[in-house]
C-alpha cells in the first residue's frame, strides 16, 4: 500500500517519467486482499478508489451507547484491489518502471550509491532507495510490544439488520478477555457488511477462538441466520520501540516500516498518504528525502507509549480509556488528534477526558525514558 500511494503520486508529474523506475517484491501489488479504514474530511487523493463511505458511526460499551456525527469527516473504506489494479493500469501505460517479482536479499551502500542484490541472482543499484521490508530486531526490555490483531467476515444476512448509512466504530459489548477487544461493522447494504473482530493483544488467538467470537456476536445480530461470503485477516504492530531511522542518504522506509503505523490505534493508511507526499514535494524541489525530518513528533509518540504502557501494564481497561475518550469529546477533537493535527488546548482536553490518577504515572516514566 506504501509503496504504490508513492509511486503512483511520483508518475503524476512528468518530472518522473524521465526516470527508471524499479519495483521488487514478489507479490507486487497482489497477494491477500486487504481492506483500509480511515477517516478524512473532503475528497482525498484515492477518493475514486474508495468502496464506502459513513456520515456517522455508531460508538457502543456496555453501559453507553452513542450514534456519532462524524463531520466534517466521514469514515472511509477502502479495498487493496481497487488501489492495486489502479497502479498496476497505471504502470501498464509508463514503460519507464519495471516490476520484478522476486525477494530481495540484502542491501548494501557504498559512495551514495544504493545496491539490491535479489534471490533471482540479478541485483541493481540506485541513489535512491524505499523499502517497505519489516526490520528483524530483537525487542528491547522495558518497551511494550502490543499487536493489534483481526478476523473479518464478509457476511450476507437473511434479514435486513444494518444501517448502510452508519458504521460501528468500536462496539465493546463482548467479553474482553483481560485485553481490549472489539467489534467494528461497516455495512454496504442493509443485509450486506463487513465485520471485523480486534484484539490489541502481545499474543494472538488461535484460528477457532477469531471465528467463535465472529459467530457468536452474528448469532446476536442475525438471528435469522447469515452467510460469510468472505474472510480477511491480519496482524499490525504496536509498539512503544521507535522504528529504526536509517542513516544512509536516500534510503527511506516506507509503510509500518517507516513507523507509520501510528503505535496507540494501528491506523496506518492516512499516515502513509502524507508521508508519500512529503516525499514527492521533496523530490520535486531537487532534494533527497531526509527519513529523520519526515518521523512522528515526539510530542504524539509520548501520547502514544503512555497509552500503550496503560494498556500492557493493565492500568486502564481499553475499552474504558476509549469509552471516556468518545463520550466526552466530540469525534472531530478525537479524530484531530489521532491524526496529530490537533492544538495543545485540544490535547488537554483530551488528557482530562481520562482519570489522571491512571495516566499520570505512566506519563512521567515514558517522559523520563524519553530523556535518556
Amino acid at each position: 500500500m506504501a509503496a504504490a500511494s508513492l509511486l503512483l503520486r511520483m508518475l503524476a508529474h512528468g518530472e518522473f517519467r524521465k526516470k527508471r523506475i524499479l519495483i521488487a517484491d514478489p507479490l507486487a501489488f497482489s497477494g491477500q486482499e486487504k481492506t483500509w479504514c480511515f477517516w478524512e474530511k473532503g475528497d482525498g487523493y484515492f477518493e475514486s478508489l474508495v468502496e464506502r463511505r459513513w456520515t456517522k458511526a455508531w460508538f457502543h460499551t456496555p453501559g453507553f451507547s452513542r450514534e456519532l456525527s462524524l463531520h466534517p469527516y466521514r469514515y472511509k473504506m477502502l479495498r487493496s484491489t481497487a488501489l492495486y489494479g489502479h497502479a498496476l493500469e497505471m504502470l501498464n501505460s509508463h514503460p519507464n518502471v519495471k516490476i520484478i517479482r522476486s525477494e530481495v536479499s540484502r542491501i548494501e551502500n557504498s559512495e551514495g550509491i544504493n545496491r539490491i542484490f535479489l534471490q533471482n541472482g540479478e541485483s541493481y543499484e540506485s541513489p535512491i532507495l524505499f523499502s517497505s521490508i519489516p526490520a528483524r530486531e530483537e525487542k528491547k526490555e522495558g518497551h511494550f510490544y502490543l499487536l493489534q490483531h483481526f478476523r473479518g467476515w464478509f457476511v450476507k444476512t437473511a434479514e435486513n439488520v444494518f444501517d448502510k448509512n452508519s458504521a460501528t466504530l468500536m462496539d465493546f459489548r463482548i467479553s474482553q478477555g483481560d485485553d481490549c477487544r472489539f467489534v467494528y461493522v461497516l455495512p454496504s447494504g442493509p443485509d450486506e457488511a463487513l465485520v471485523e473482530y480486534t484484539v490489541f493483544s502481545e499474543k494472538l488467538l488461535s484460528d477457532s477462538e477469531y471465528e467463535e467470537e465472529l459467530s457468536q456476536y452474528m448469532r446476536a445480530l442475525s438471528p435469522g441466520g447469515y452467510e460469510v461470503k468472505q474472510k480477511e485477516a491480519g496482524v499490525i504492530p504496536m509498539y512503544s520501540e521507535s522504528f529504526p531511522v536509517s542513516q544512509i542518504p536516500g534510503f527511506i522506509h516506507l509503510g509500518t516500516s517507516g513507523g507509520m503505523t501510528k503505535a496507540s490505534t494501528g491506523y496506518t493508511f492516512m499516515k502513509v498518504q502524507k508521508h508519500s507526499e512529503s516525499i514527492v514535494k521533496s523530490l520535486l524541489e531537487g532534494k533527497i528525502p531526509d527519513e529523520k525530518t519526515l518521523k512522528i513528533s515526539p510530542r504524539y509518540f509520548w501520547f502514544d507509549r503512555v497509552l500503550l504502557r496503560v494498556l500492557a501494564e493493565k492500568i486502564m481497561m481499553g475499552r474504558d480509556v476509549f469509552s471516556n475518550l468518545f463520550r466526552k469529546n466530540p469525534p472531530e477533537r478525537v479524530f484531530r488528534f489521532l491524526d496529530e493535527e490537533s492544538e495543545p488546548l485540544e490535547e488537554l482536553k483530551i488528557m482530562n477526558s481520562v482519570p489522571a490518577h491512571k495516566f499520570i504515572i505512566p506519563g512521567i516514566r515514558e517522559l523520563l525514558r524519553g530523556l535518556h
